[in-house]
């Protein structure tokens, strides 16, 4: 489980990223009524932006609902293992994430 602070720290390495890398980020986005995700970024993934949801531990499963609602409505969704977050910001994670979904 994802404690408040690990999201927060999770939080601050995005904002980090969003700054160098020059994209919005959109923190605990609410989608639709009991769709929510940890975050939304915008011109990377597909046209309408990436859908992020958190997960600490490969037994985690994705939210079913959270992936259903990005391919109903055109969004990228990805799940992102919160651990490398939570070591700080590092240039190249990102730098490899945003060129692995591609800009729009």
């Amino acid at each position: 489980m994802i404690t408040e602070e690990q999201r927060r720290i999770a939080a601050d390495v995005f904002i980090t990223a969003a700054q160098e890398f020059d994209f919005d980020f959109i923190e605990s986005p609410l989608l639709e009524e009991g769709i929510s995700a940890f975050a939304y970024i915008s011109g990377y993934g597909s046209k309408k932006g990436t859908v992020i949801d958190l997960f600490s531990s490969p037994d985690d499963s994705p939210d079913e609902k959270l992936l259903l609602w990005c391919e109903k409505n055109g969004y990228h969704c990805s799940f992102l293992n919160i651990q490398p977050l939570l070591d700080g910001y590092h240039r190249s994670y990102f730098r490899e994430m945003l060129r692995d979904w591609g800009r729009y």
